[in-house]
């Protein structure tokens, strides 16, 4: 893939890396990315929030750190520009860390103020409801147009909805599985990057319990025993220790086209699934509580 497209959810705003271009964006991207984000074939397109959204602007905050160290120590080499450009189309003041820089447009003042962004992104990206990030890697800027549109229906769709988003069923359904075990996640996290909702699908585990511990099993009964507007499932990813609760229909979608999978839904579908899945998740938890022994 040669372009990194960053995306907010909450303001819309866009950064992007190529892999060609003399700026280093597109590495400097990768590394902070890495560890985080596990790129595999067909698959294009991640959401980072929640906790790893924490972990992503501690990693930017590091590597600034670094630059910074390094360019105190090498600052860039500023070519020739006087008599050829305004001084304010070579030089850039930019805050970064709580501290003022003029940044040359060049060399690794330009990865510097590229990170800034990234990491003014990330910030306003915190939050219930903001949604967190997008990550998008193509092999050109415009393979993200779509993402966008779609992007665009579903925050339409939540907006009509908002009655359900207000009784926030992702925190209920938190505190509902704490109640029996204590999570080892410190939240459940949404594998659904295009949801705003971040209420369809849910990945946890309880906290110093063996994957193949008894809980999940009668929890995996008692999740397919459950009659709602949707048929929802509970299953495991190979050695991976979460577990993940999502509707039936979702599964199989994501099975069959990866997590582009929005993308082979209609307008009316994702209206029935974002309303449907909320409704449930409040059922769901209700349900829990009288029958999880």
């Amino acid at each position: 893939m040669d372009v990194i497209t960053i995306f907010s959810i909450y303001s819309e705003k866009e950064i992007l890396g190529k892999k060609k271009s003399k700026d280093g964006l597109y590495q400097i991207f990768e590394s902070v990315f890495e560890t985080l984000i596990s790129k595999r074939v067909n698959k294009h397109l991640y959401g980072i929030n929640g906790t790893d959204l924490q972990m992503l602007k501690l990693k930017i905050e590091e590597k600034l750190i670094i630059l910074l160290k390094q360019r105190k120590v090498t600052p860039p080499e500023i070519a020739d520009w006087k008599g050829r450009f305004e001084r304010e189309e070579i030089f850039h003041t930019k805050n970064v860390l709580g501290k003022d820089y003029e940044l040359y447009s060049g060399g690794i003042d330009s990865q510097i103020w590229g990170l800034s962004l990234l990491y003014e992104i990330v910030i306003e990206s915190e939050g219930d409801g903001k949604g967190g990030i997008l990550v998008y890697y193509s092999k050109r800027k415009s393979g993200f147009k779509e993402i966008k549109t779609k992007m665009n229906l579903i925050r339409s769709i939540k907006n009509n909805h908002n009655t359900s988003r207000m009784s926030k069923p992702e925190k209920l359904l938190y505190y509902t599985l704490d109640l029996y075990h204590e999570l080892g996640s410190p939240q459940i996290n949404s594998f659904n990057p295009l949801d705003e909702s971040s209420i369809s699908i849910f990945s946890f585990h309880f906290k110093g319990l063996d994957k193949e511990d008894n809980i999940y099993f009668k929890l995996i009964r008692l999740i397919e025993n459950f009659s709602g507007d949707l048929s929802w499932i509970m299953h495991g990813y190979g050695s991976r220790k979460n577990y993940t609760i999502e509707p039936l229909e979702i599964y199989f979608l994501k099975r069959k086209h990866g997590v582009e999978y929005i993308n082979f839904l209609s307008k009316e579908d994702c209206q029935k699934i974002v309303g449907s899945s909320q409704r449930d998740t409040i059922k769901l938890c209700e349900y829990i509580k009288k029958n999880f022994p």
